[in-house]
Protein backbone atom coordinates (compact mmCIF):
# COMPACT_ATOMS: atom_id res chain seq x y z
CA UNK A 1 0.00 0.00 0.00
CA UNK A 2 2.98 2.34 0.48
CA UNK A 3 3.98 1.72 -3.03
CA UNK A 4 0.27 2.76 -3.81
CA UNK A 5 0.31 6.23 -1.87
CA UNK A 6 3.77 6.80 -3.67
CA UNK A 7 2.59 6.59 -7.17
CA UNK A 8 -0.91 8.60 -6.12
CA UNK A 9 1.67 11.21 -5.44
CA UNK A 10 3.83 10.79 -8.36
CA UNK A 11 0.73 10.92 -10.91
CA UNK A 12 -0.81 14.02 -8.91
CA UNK A 13 2.00 15.98 -8.84
CA UNK A 14 2.40 16.09 -4.84
CA UNK A 15 5.74 16.41 -3.16
CA UNK A 16 6.37 13.34 -0.63
CA UNK A 17 9.98 12.83 0.64
CA UNK A 18 12.53 11.54 -1.02
CA UNK A 19 12.97 7.70 -0.83
CA UNK A 20 16.46 7.98 0.48
CA UNK A 21 15.23 11.26 2.60
CA UNK A 22 12.48 9.00 4.41
CA UNK A 23 14.89 6.22 4.78
CA UNK A 24 17.34 8.21 6.58
CA UNK A 25 14.30 9.94 8.92
CA UNK A 26 12.82 6.41 9.81
CA UNK A 27 16.36 5.34 10.92
CA UNK A 28 16.53 8.51 12.69
CA UNK A 29 13.76 7.64 14.90
CA UNK A 30 14.35 4.10 15.07
CA UNK A 31 18.24 4.88 16.64
CA UNK A 32 17.23 7.45 18.33
CA UNK A 33 13.60 6.46 20.40
CA UNK A 34 11.54 8.26 19.39
CA UNK A 35 7.93 8.11 20.94
CA UNK A 36 6.04 11.70 20.00
CA UNK A 37 6.33 13.39 16.28
CA UNK A 38 4.52 16.88 15.89
CA UNK A 39 4.70 17.16 11.95
CA UNK A 40 3.69 20.49 10.17
CA UNK A 41 2.45 19.45 6.61
CA UNK A 42 0.60 16.45 6.41
CA UNK A 43 0.06 16.09 2.69
CA UNK A 44 -1.66 12.87 2.16
CA UNK A 45 -0.28 11.34 5.41
CA UNK A 46 2.62 9.20 3.72
CA UNK A 47 5.54 10.63 5.92
CA UNK A 48 3.25 10.35 8.68
CA UNK A 49 2.63 6.83 8.26
CA UNK A 50 5.92 6.08 7.08
CA UNK A 51 7.01 7.23 10.64
CA UNK A 52 4.32 5.30 12.59
CA UNK A 53 5.72 1.83 11.17
CA UNK A 54 9.23 2.51 12.26
CA UNK A 55 7.55 1.26 16.11
CA UNK A 56 4.33 0.08 17.33
CA UNK A 57 4.48 3.21 20.29
CA UNK A 58 5.25 5.98 18.45
CA UNK A 59 2.74 8.79 18.37
CA UNK A 60 1.95 11.63 15.88
CA UNK A 61 0.35 14.78 15.50
CA UNK A 62 0.22 16.08 12.41
CA UNK A 63 -1.15 19.21 10.90
CA UNK A 64 -2.75 19.92 7.40
CA UNK A 65 -4.59 22.98 5.83
CA UNK A 66 -5.13 21.70 2.49
CA UNK A 67 -8.84 20.04 3.33
CA UNK A 68 -8.54 17.49 -0.26
CA UNK A 69 -5.13 16.80 0.99
CA UNK A 70 -6.19 16.31 4.41
CA UNK A 71 -9.00 14.13 3.73
CA UNK A 72 -6.77 11.86 1.52
CA UNK A 73 -4.49 11.41 4.37
CA UNK A 74 -7.58 10.77 6.81
CA UNK A 75 -8.31 7.72 4.59
CA UNK A 76 -4.54 6.50 3.81
CA UNK A 77 -4.23 6.49 7.81
CA UNK A 78 -7.18 4.30 7.79
CA UNK A 79 -6.30 1.60 5.60
CA UNK A 80 -3.06 1.11 7.14
CA UNK A 81 -5.01 1.12 10.93
CA UNK A 82 -2.96 3.89 12.32
CA UNK A 83 -5.97 6.66 13.26
CA UNK A 84 -5.47 5.34 16.92
CA UNK A 85 -1.54 6.60 16.85
CA UNK A 86 -1.96 9.71 14.06
CA UNK A 87 -4.44 12.57 14.92
CA UNK A 88 -4.56 14.74 11.94
CA UNK A 89 -5.40 18.30 12.06
CA UNK A 90 -7.04 20.15 9.14
CA UNK A 91 -5.65 23.85 10.14
CA UNK A 92 -3.30 25.98 9.38
CA UNK A 93 -0.39 25.35 11.87
CA UNK A 94 0.19 28.95 12.44
CA UNK A 95 -3.10 28.58 13.90
CA UNK A 96 -3.36 25.93 15.95
CA UNK A 97 -2.36 25.91 19.91
CA UNK A 98 -0.90 22.35 20.95
CA UNK A 99 0.71 22.33 25.12
CA UNK A 100 2.49 18.67 24.48
CA UNK A 101 5.69 18.09 24.07
CA UNK A 102 6.97 16.32 21.18
CA UNK A 103 10.73 14.20 20.68
CA UNK A 104 10.78 15.37 16.86
CA UNK A 105 9.06 18.24 15.55
CA UNK A 106 9.20 17.18 11.33
CA UNK A 107 8.52 20.49 9.17
CA UNK A 108 7.60 20.06 5.57
CA UNK A 109 4.96 22.52 4.39
CA UNK A 110 4.87 25.66 3.01
CA UNK A 111 8.62 27.34 2.98
CA UNK A 112 7.60 30.70 3.26
CA UNK A 113 6.19 29.18 6.98
CA UNK A 114 9.40 27.67 8.13
CA UNK A 115 10.38 30.39 10.34
CA UNK A 116 7.14 31.26 11.61
CA UNK A 117 6.23 27.32 11.95
CA UNK A 118 9.85 26.75 14.04
CA UNK A 119 9.41 29.70 16.53
CA UNK A 120 6.10 28.85 17.31
CA UNK A 121 6.54 25.33 17.67
CA UNK A 122 9.69 25.27 19.62
CA UNK A 123 8.57 25.08 23.26
CA UNK A 124 6.84 21.99 22.32
CA UNK A 125 9.98 20.64 21.95
CA UNK A 126 11.53 18.45 24.56
CA UNK A 127 14.60 19.15 26.15
CA UNK A 128 16.51 16.32 24.42
CA UNK A 129 14.04 17.13 20.80
CA UNK A 130 15.03 17.81 17.72
CA UNK A 131 13.58 19.86 14.80
CA UNK A 132 13.56 18.23 11.43
CA UNK A 133 13.44 20.46 8.07
CA UNK A 134 13.08 19.04 4.67
CA UNK A 135 13.23 20.16 1.34
CA UNK A 136 16.51 22.71 1.55
CA UNK A 137 17.68 22.03 -1.52
CA UNK A 138 15.01 22.28 -3.59
CA UNK A 139 15.74 20.16 -6.29
CA UNK A 140 19.10 22.05 -6.51
CA UNK A 141 17.36 25.30 -7.46
CA UNK A 142 18.55 26.55 -4.05
CA UNK A 143 22.42 25.19 -4.92
CA UNK A 144 22.18 27.08 -8.64
CA UNK A 145 19.59 29.48 -8.98
CA UNK A 146 20.44 29.25 -12.63
CA UNK A 147 17.98 25.84 -12.69
CA UNK A 148 15.20 28.80 -11.75
CA UNK A 149 12.72 28.62 -14.41
CA UNK A 150 9.24 30.38 -12.61
CA UNK A 151 8.55 33.98 -10.56
CA UNK A 152 7.29 30.98 -8.16
CA UNK A 153 10.19 28.69 -7.76
CA UNK A 154 12.64 32.11 -7.14
CA UNK A 155 9.67 32.82 -4.32
CA UNK A 156 10.26 29.60 -3.14
CA UNK A 157 14.17 29.13 -3.14
CA UNK A 158 13.92 32.95 -2.08
CA UNK A 159 12.10 31.43 1.30
CA UNK A 160 14.49 28.06 1.69
CA UNK A 161 17.54 30.55 1.66
CA UNK A 162 15.79 32.91 4.29
CA UNK A 163 15.53 29.83 6.85
CA UNK A 164 19.08 28.40 6.74
CA UNK A 165 20.20 31.99 7.32
CA UNK A 166 17.62 31.73 10.27
CA UNK A 167 19.04 27.86 11.27
CA UNK A 168 22.96 29.07 10.85
CA UNK A 169 22.46 32.04 13.25
CA UNK A 170 20.09 30.79 15.42
CA UNK A 171 21.17 31.56 19.02
CA UNK A 172 19.35 28.65 20.47
CA UNK A 173 19.48 26.13 18.60
CA UNK A 174 22.44 24.52 16.54
CA UNK A 175 21.91 22.55 13.24
CA UNK A 176 23.58 19.90 10.81
CA UNK A 177 22.66 19.79 7.33
CA UNK A 178 22.39 16.02 5.83
CA UNK A 179 22.81 15.94 2.30
CA UNK A 180 20.17 13.22 1.30
CA UNK A 181 16.70 13.73 -0.12
CA UNK A 182 16.45 17.25 -0.71
CA UNK A 183 18.71 17.82 2.03
CA UNK A 184 17.53 17.48 5.64
CA UNK A 185 18.26 19.97 8.12
CA UNK A 186 18.51 18.57 12.17
CA UNK A 187 18.23 21.18 14.81
CA UNK A 188 18.79 20.66 18.73
CA UNK A 189 19.01 22.85 21.55
CA UNK A 190 22.39 24.77 21.98
CA UNK A 191 23.83 22.62 25.13
CA UNK A 192 25.95 24.97 27.52
CA UNK A 193 29.46 24.09 28.38
CA UNK A 194 29.74 23.20 32.21
CA UNK A 195 33.15 25.04 33.58
CA UNK A 196 34.08 24.73 37.13
CA UNK A 197 36.12 27.25 39.69
CA UNK A 198 37.92 24.21 41.78
CA UNK A 199 40.07 24.60 44.91
CA UNK A 200 43.76 23.36 45.41
CA UNK A 201 42.51 20.44 46.73
CA UNK A 202 39.61 19.42 44.89
CA UNK A 203 41.42 19.91 41.65
CA UNK A 204 42.27 16.76 40.16
CA UNK A 205 39.11 15.12 41.46
CA UNK A 206 36.73 17.52 39.47
CA UNK A 207 39.38 17.17 36.50
CA UNK A 208 38.61 13.12 36.22
CA UNK A 209 34.68 14.37 35.96
CA UNK A 210 32.40 15.07 32.32
CA UNK A 211 32.97 18.88 32.54
CA UNK A 212 34.00 20.86 29.69
CA UNK A 213 36.75 23.26 31.79
CA UNK A 214 37.85 24.96 34.78
CA UNK A 215 38.46 28.51 35.31
CA UNK A 216 42.28 29.00 36.74
CA UNK A 217 43.24 32.68 38.77
CA UNK A 218 46.91 33.85 38.48
CA UNK A 219 48.24 34.70 41.82
CA UNK A 220 48.44 38.30 42.65
CA UNK A 221 46.53 39.25 39.52
CA UNK A 222 43.38 38.05 40.45
CA UNK A 223 40.78 37.80 42.97
CA UNK A 224 38.87 34.57 41.54
CA UNK A 225 38.49 32.03 41.58
CA UNK A 226 39.90 30.08 44.75
CA UNK A 227 42.17 28.34 42.75
CA UNK A 228 44.65 30.91 42.09
CA UNK A 229 48.35 29.85 40.32
CA UNK A 230 51.93 31.26 38.94
CA UNK A 231 52.44 30.45 35.31
CA UNK A 232 54.57 27.19 35.89
CA UNK A 233 51.91 25.54 37.91
CA UNK A 234 49.60 26.42 35.23
CA UNK A 235 51.54 24.72 32.92
CA UNK A 236 51.30 21.65 34.80
CA UNK A 237 47.87 21.85 34.69
CA UNK A 238 47.66 22.63 30.79
CA UNK A 239 49.62 19.57 30.27
CA UNK A 240 47.47 17.12 32.96
CA UNK A 241 44.02 17.47 30.73
CA UNK A 242 42.44 18.38 27.67
CA UNK A 243 39.77 19.90 28.86
CA UNK A 244 39.31 23.80 28.19
CA UNK A 245 41.11 25.91 30.46
CA UNK A 246 39.96 29.58 31.15
CA UNK A 247 42.06 32.05 33.12
CA UNK A 248 41.55 34.70 35.76
CA UNK A 249 43.17 37.90 35.60
CA UNK A 250 39.83 39.87 37.40
CA UNK A 251 41.09 42.13 40.09
CA UNK A 252 41.63 45.46 40.10
CA UNK A 253 44.69 46.62 37.86
CA UNK A 254 46.90 49.87 39.03
CA UNK A 255 49.62 51.17 37.77
CA UNK A 256 52.27 49.10 39.59
CA UNK A 257 50.44 45.90 38.12
CA UNK A 258 50.90 46.85 34.92
CA UNK A 259 54.17 45.22 34.23
CA UNK A 260 53.38 41.51 35.65
CA UNK A 261 50.19 41.98 34.28
CA UNK A 262 51.89 42.37 30.45
CA UNK A 263 54.45 39.76 31.41
CA UNK A 264 51.35 37.28 32.53
CA UNK A 265 49.42 37.95 29.58
CA UNK A 266 52.34 37.58 27.13
CA UNK A 267 53.02 34.35 28.67
CA UNK A 268 48.73 32.94 28.82
CA UNK A 269 49.65 34.09 24.96
CA UNK A 270 51.60 31.44 24.14
CA UNK A 271 49.17 28.36 26.48
CA UNK A 272 46.93 26.13 25.39
CA UNK A 273 44.25 28.09 26.66
CA UNK A 274 41.09 29.42 25.77
CA UNK A 275 39.98 32.83 27.14
CA UNK A 276 41.40 35.52 29.38
CA UNK A 277 38.96 36.76 32.42
CA UNK A 278 39.35 40.39 33.21
CA UNK A 279 37.77 43.14 35.10
CA UNK A 280 39.90 46.38 34.54
CA UNK A 281 38.47 47.95 31.06
CA UNK A 282 42.31 49.14 30.50
CA UNK A 283 43.30 45.02 30.16
CA UNK A 284 41.31 45.81 26.59
CA UNK A 285 44.35 48.31 25.14
CA UNK A 286 46.78 46.30 27.04
CA UNK A 287 45.72 43.16 24.69
CA UNK A 288 45.56 45.09 22.10
CA UNK A 289 49.17 46.67 22.24
CA UNK A 290 50.99 43.24 22.73
CA UNK A 291 48.69 41.56 20.09
CA UNK A 292 46.95 39.59 22.23
CA UNK A 293 44.92 36.77 20.45
CA UNK A 294 42.97 35.18 23.38
CA UNK A 295 39.51 35.59 23.53
CA UNK A 296 38.96 38.35 26.59
CA UNK A 297 35.67 38.09 28.35
CA UNK A 298 35.41 40.84 30.89
CA UNK A 299 34.32 40.35 34.23
CA UNK A 300 32.49 43.10 36.02
CA UNK A 301 30.20 41.34 39.09
CA UNK A 302 27.31 43.52 39.16
CA UNK A 303 28.33 46.42 36.20
CA UNK A 304 27.94 44.06 33.22
CA UNK A 305 24.56 43.67 32.99
CA UNK A 306 23.12 45.52 29.86
CA UNK A 307 22.75 45.03 25.99
CA UNK A 308 24.46 47.97 25.20
CA UNK A 309 27.64 47.61 27.26
CA UNK A 310 28.15 44.33 26.34
CA UNK A 311 27.95 45.58 22.20
CA UNK A 312 30.32 48.06 23.10
CA UNK A 313 32.97 45.92 24.28
CA UNK A 314 32.31 43.50 21.62
CA UNK A 315 32.67 46.27 19.36
CA UNK A 316 35.83 46.77 21.18
CA UNK A 317 37.31 43.20 20.77
CA UNK A 318 36.59 41.74 23.79
CA UNK A 319 34.60 38.30 22.66
CA UNK A 320 32.52 37.04 25.89
CA UNK A 321 31.22 38.17 29.25
CA UNK A 322 30.21 36.68 32.32
CA UNK A 323 26.87 38.26 33.30
CA UNK A 324 25.86 39.92 36.16
CA UNK A 325 23.52 37.33 39.06
CA UNK A 326 21.69 40.49 39.74
CA UNK A 327 19.29 40.19 36.64
CA UNK A 328 16.67 37.74 35.91
CA UNK A 329 16.37 35.43 33.26
CA UNK A 330 14.69 37.36 30.63
CA UNK A 331 17.14 40.08 31.04
CA UNK A 332 19.83 37.69 30.88
CA UNK A 333 18.72 35.86 27.42
CA UNK A 334 17.90 39.32 25.96
CA UNK A 335 21.53 39.91 26.35
CA UNK A 336 22.48 36.36 24.86
CA UNK A 337 20.06 37.26 21.89
CA UNK A 338 20.91 40.94 21.21
CA UNK A 339 25.00 40.49 21.41
CA UNK A 340 27.43 38.36 19.56
CA UNK A 341 28.96 37.46 22.85
CA UNK A 342 29.37 34.34 24.30
CA UNK A 343 27.75 34.58 27.41
CA UNK A 344 28.95 33.21 31.03
CA UNK A 345 26.67 33.09 33.98
CA UNK A 346 26.80 31.50 37.86
CA UNK A 347 24.72 28.02 37.58
CA UNK A 348 26.11 26.95 41.34
CA UNK A 349 27.88 28.82 44.55
CA UNK A 350 28.38 31.74 46.36
CA UNK A 351 27.67 35.62 44.83
CA UNK A 352 30.25 38.42 45.23
CA UNK A 353 27.91 41.17 46.58
CA UNK A 354 31.17 43.36 45.96
CA UNK A 355 34.84 43.35 45.98
CA UNK A 356 36.71 45.94 47.61
CA UNK A 357 40.40 46.49 47.39
CA UNK A 358 40.20 47.31 51.11
CA UNK A 359 40.85 45.16 53.76
CA UNK A 360 37.79 44.64 55.90
CA UNK A 361 38.68 42.16 57.87
CA UNK A 362 42.13 43.13 59.24
CA UNK A 363 40.49 46.75 59.42
CA UNK A 364 37.78 44.97 61.84
CA UNK A 365 40.42 43.29 63.76
CA UNK A 366 42.56 46.10 63.96
CA UNK A 367 39.58 48.24 65.33
CA UNK A 368 38.83 45.89 68.01
CA UNK A 369 42.92 45.87 68.76
CA UNK A 370 42.55 42.07 68.34
CA UNK A 371 44.97 39.97 65.48
CA UNK A 372 43.43 38.38 62.49
CA UNK A 373 44.13 34.82 62.38
CA UNK A 374 42.71 33.54 59.23
CA UNK A 375 41.27 35.03 55.39
CA UNK A 376 37.78 34.37 55.70
CA UNK A 377 35.19 35.31 58.52
CA UNK A 378 31.34 35.47 58.69
CA UNK A 379 29.16 38.82 58.74
CA UNK A 380 26.38 38.25 60.75
CA UNK A 381 23.16 40.03 59.68
CA UNK A 382 19.40 39.30 59.82
CA UNK A 383 19.95 35.97 61.39
CA UNK A 384 22.38 35.02 58.24
CA UNK A 385 25.75 34.65 58.00
CA UNK A 386 27.67 36.38 54.90
CA UNK A 387 31.13 34.53 54.31
CA UNK A 388 34.12 38.08 53.93
CA UNK A 389 36.89 36.65 51.95
CA UNK A 390 40.57 38.82 52.79
CA UNK A 391 43.68 38.29 50.11
CA UNK A 392 46.53 40.27 48.89
CA UNK A 393 43.89 41.88 46.73
CA UNK A 394 41.58 43.36 48.34
CA UNK A 395 38.20 41.54 50.17
CA UNK A 396 35.50 40.24 49.09
CA UNK A 397 31.83 39.80 50.53
CA UNK A 398 29.78 36.79 49.73
CA UNK A 399 25.66 35.80 49.75
CA UNK A 400 24.75 33.77 53.11
CA UNK A 401 23.84 30.65 50.79
CA UNK A 402 25.13 29.48 47.14
CA UNK A 403 23.08 29.73 44.11
CA UNK A 404 21.59 26.79 42.80
CA UNK A 405 19.81 26.64 39.01
CA UNK A 406 20.05 22.70 39.17
CA UNK A 407 16.31 23.16 38.08
CA UNK A 408 16.40 25.91 35.94
CA UNK A 409 19.07 24.75 33.72
CA UNK A 410 16.83 23.95 30.49
CA UNK A 411 15.45 27.57 30.28
CA UNK A 412 19.09 28.93 29.78
CA UNK A 413 20.85 25.94 27.66
CA UNK A 414 21.61 29.09 25.00
CA UNK A 415 24.14 30.53 27.62
CA UNK A 416 27.49 29.63 26.38
CA UNK A 417 29.05 28.52 29.95
CA UNK A 418 27.48 27.85 32.80
CA UNK A 419 30.15 28.46 35.45
CA UNK A 420 30.46 26.19 39.30
CA UNK A 421 32.50 27.98 41.54
CA UNK A 422 33.46 25.13 44.72
CA UNK A 423 34.53 28.23 46.97
CA UNK A 424 33.56 27.41 50.80
CA UNK A 425 31.51 24.56 49.86
CA UNK A 426 32.17 20.73 51.15
CA UNK A 427 33.97 18.87 48.88
CA UNK A 428 31.24 16.29 49.08
CA UNK A 429 28.68 18.04 49.18
CA UNK A 430 30.12 19.93 46.02
CA UNK A 431 30.86 16.63 43.95
CA UNK A 432 27.07 15.98 44.58
CA UNK A 433 25.79 18.95 43.08
CA UNK A 434 28.27 18.64 40.23
CA UNK A 435 27.29 15.46 39.30
CA UNK A 436 23.51 16.73 39.51
CA UNK A 437 24.59 19.40 36.74
CA UNK A 438 26.03 16.86 34.65
CA UNK A 439 23.61 14.60 34.73
CA UNK A 440 21.43 17.29 34.80
CA UNK A 441 19.21 15.82 37.62
CA UNK A 442 17.11 18.25 38.88
CA UNK A 443 16.21 17.96 42.72
CA UNK A 444 12.51 18.54 44.54
CA UNK A 445 14.32 21.08 46.94
CA UNK A 446 13.37 24.73 46.82
CA UNK A 447 17.02 25.77 45.59
CA UNK A 448 18.16 29.85 46.55
CA UNK A 449 18.23 31.43 42.56
CA UNK A 450 18.85 34.72 43.52
CA UNK A 451 17.78 37.12 40.97
CA UNK A 452 16.89 34.86 38.59
CA UNK A 453 13.23 34.95 38.69
CA UNK A 454 12.58 38.06 40.61
CA UNK A 455 12.60 41.68 39.31
CA UNK A 456 14.54 44.17 40.87
CA UNK A 457 11.71 47.31 42.14
CA UNK A 458 12.97 50.52 43.15
CA UNK A 459 11.07 52.80 45.49
CA UNK A 460 11.09 56.22 46.46
CA UNK A 461 9.42 58.33 49.33
CA UNK A 462 6.41 60.58 48.46
CA UNK A 463 8.03 63.98 47.10
CA UNK A 464 11.34 62.82 46.10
Amino acid sequence: MIEEIERYAKENNIPIMLPDGIEYLCNYIKEHNIKNILEIGSAIGYSAIRMAKVSDDIKITTIERDIDRYNIAVSNIKKFNLDSRITIINKDAIDVSIESKFDLIFIDASKGGNIKFFNKFKDNLDNNGVIITDNLSFHGLVEDETLVKTKNQRGIVRHIKEYIDFLNNNKEFTTTYIPLGDTISISKRRESKLVVCPTKDNLEEILETNIDGIIVGIKDLSVFPSLQVDINKLKEIIKSTSKEIIVSVNKMIHNEDIPYLEEVLIELNKLNISKILFYNVGVINIAKRLGITKDLVIMQEHLNSSIYSNNFYYNNGVKGAFISSDITKEELLEIKNNTNMEIMFMGYGYLPIFYSRRYLNTNYFNYINKHREDNLYYMRHNDENYPVLESSNGSIIYTSKPVNLINNLDEINSIDYIVMDSFNIDNSKFMSVLDNFINKTKTNNDEYIGFFNTKTIYKVKNNE
